[in-house]
């Protein structure tokens, strides 16, 4: 049986020119998702996020750090990780 997880970006980049970036502890949140995701032997398929900076950045980090992320199924990071998905129009 599959498994779907949800993953809301980490913290944004609040105060700055550019609010879409992750901040500094938002890098940290997605890094510390992915390797707590390892620890525990999940892996993804294939990975899907909204079309903003932050949440691309928030699911290519939490993709480096989970088993997927040494597997060759990801060495095609581009053809896994879908930009398509918009919860704005």
């Amino acid at each position: 049986m599959s498994d779907i997880y949800m993953i809301r970006h980490g913290q944004a980049s609040f105060s700055s020119e550019n609010y879409d970036r992750l901040s500094t502890l938002g890098c940290l949140q997605s890094e510390i998702l992915g390797e707590s995701l390892s620890h525990m032997g999940i892996f993804f398929d294939a990975i899907y996020s909204g079309s903003l900076e932050r949440q691309r950045h928030t699911a290519e980090r939490v993709l480096e750090r989970t088993p997927a992320g040494s597997s060759q199924a990801s060495m095609n990071t581009t053809q896994r990780v879908s930009w398509k998905l918009r919860y704005r129009q």
